[in-house]
């Protein structure tokens, strides 16, 4: 009797302690609440824990577009290569050359923000010719801080894969690249090898072929960046362990990574939303077939005095395309800056490359190019035209990525001389 006794108080012993460590353990781990708060540790002796405010825009909250986000901005470059593909001109392994942006700790605001010099970040090739050329490309400067730690705490955070143009650059378009981390987005682009600003300067234009050929393999840079930061989600030690929604990402990009953010539904069928600025649409849609984008939100920004991608032919032809017929699977967006050029969608004009292109000697095709929008009198205010762009896209990632409905709100007409909105849904 003694015994049995015993055994039933060892029992109830080992229940309540397992229960108490069950407990503990619980009130130790992070959590994330229903209301888009996270609980952590409080750090100190007790088991007490306290709520993580997510700053950004998310399920019950909406965050103003139009402003900058709430987080610090960090930036890296990773430079890389694609042992599944070889490099034409080399017959190495493709160069990889990534950018990424990303929610940084607030501590970070103390240190030197970043800048872009072509003549220090270009191929050793480039800089030798920039040297001979004499030519000066001023340095593009962002509100970002190199290499800063990364926020941890309020992650993991959607992913937005950004492609510049043909013979743009990776960093094209930091006022919006930068806007997105800012409101906590990891963004990530890569310089697509061979249709970069560093080959135009080499080459001094853009062959019809070169363009052909890169309709085809720019989606397959994407889906080689969407892995890349798929497998360093899961690197132990890595900037992107546990730092990134693998599963909510979206994708935007200018003129031919306009198109390239079309195409890349298909090798990335991941993608949740797309975004094209300026797109290269192949005169309408031909190129891009419905079972890719049809069910996939698209929001089309585009410059209605684009004078190198017609504006009714490629922009709001696509647009009129995606809601009819097998196309119009999901909710459709046009915004239209009403004086926007071509480089109203980048920070193209920041660097003057049509007075650089001059100067070298390039073709005057590229030169009348590298102008289209950057007009100080004719054009949309470079700085008013990044703020809709920077407003709108942010809006519909942060409905789509960020689960934040009442930021729907945003996606509206809004009165302005500079822009239309219209939409549409099935």
């Amino acid at each position: 009797m003694m015994k049995k006794s015993y055994s039933l108080t060892v029992l109830c012993s080992r229940v309540l302690f397992a229960f108490l460590f069950v407990s503990l353990f619980w009130a130790c781990s992070d959590q994330v609440s229903n209301n888009g708060e996270k609980t952590v540790a409080d750090g100190g002796t007790n088991t007490e824990v306290k709520k993580q405010e997510i700053r950004g825009a998310g399920p019950d909250k909406e965050v103003d577009p139009g402003k900058t986000g709430p987080y610090t901005v960090g930036v890296t470059t990773w430079r890389l290569t694609d042992p599944s593909r070889k490099d034409p001109a080399t017959g190495k392994d493709m160069p990889m050359v990534v950018e990424v942006w990303y929610p940084a700790v607030d501590s970070a605001k103390g240190s030197k923000t970043d800048g872009y010099d072509v003549k220090t970040d270009a191929p050793a090739n480039v800089q030798a010719e920039l040297k001979r050329l004499g030519g000066e490309i001023p340095v593009l400067n962002q509100d970002a801080h190199r290499d800063a730690e990364p926020l941890r705490e309020e992650g993991p955070y959607p992913l937005i894969l950004f492609s510049h143009g043909s013979g743009g650059i990776r960093y094209q378009s930091v006022f919006q690249t930068v806007h997105l981390a800012s409101h906590g987005y990891v963004v990530v682009s890569l310089d697509h090898h061979g249709n970069t600003m560093y080959d135009l300067i080499m080459e001094r234009e853009v062959s019809a072929g070169g363009i052909a050929r890169f309709a085809a393999s720019r989606p397959v840079d994407m889906k080689w960046l969407y892995d890349l930061v798929k497998e360093r989600v899961n690197k132990s030690g890595d900037l992107l362990h546990n730092f990134v929604r693998v599963e909510d990402v979206g994708i935007t990009g200018h003129s031919y990574g306009g198109l390239t953010s079309i195409l890349s539904t298909k090798t990335v069928p991941e993608i949740k939303v797309s975004i094209p600025q300026a797109p290269y649409t192949f005169s309408g849609y031909g190129g891009v077939k419905s079972e890719f984008i049809a069910n996939t939100p698209v929001m089309v920004l585009a410059a209605q005095q684009d004078n190198t991608l017609d504006y009714q032919e490629e922009q709001k032809g696509f647009y009129d395309n995606m809601i009819k017929g097998e196309f119009f699977g999901a909710e459709r967006h046009l915004i239209t800056l009403k004086r926007g050029g071509h480089f109203s969608f980048s920070n193209i004009c920041d660097f003057d490359l049509a007075s650089f292109a001059d100067k070298i000697g390039m073709g005057s095709s590229v030169q009348n190019i590298l102008s289209d929008g950057c007009s100080v009198t004719d054009n949309t205010p470079i700085k008013e035209a990044h703020k809709w762009i920077n407003y709108y896209s942010t809006a519909l990632f942060n409905v789509i990525l960020r689960k934040s409905e009442s930021s729907r709100k945003y996606l509206k007409a809004v009165e302005s001389d500079e822009i239309t909105y219209t939409s549409a849904k099935p």
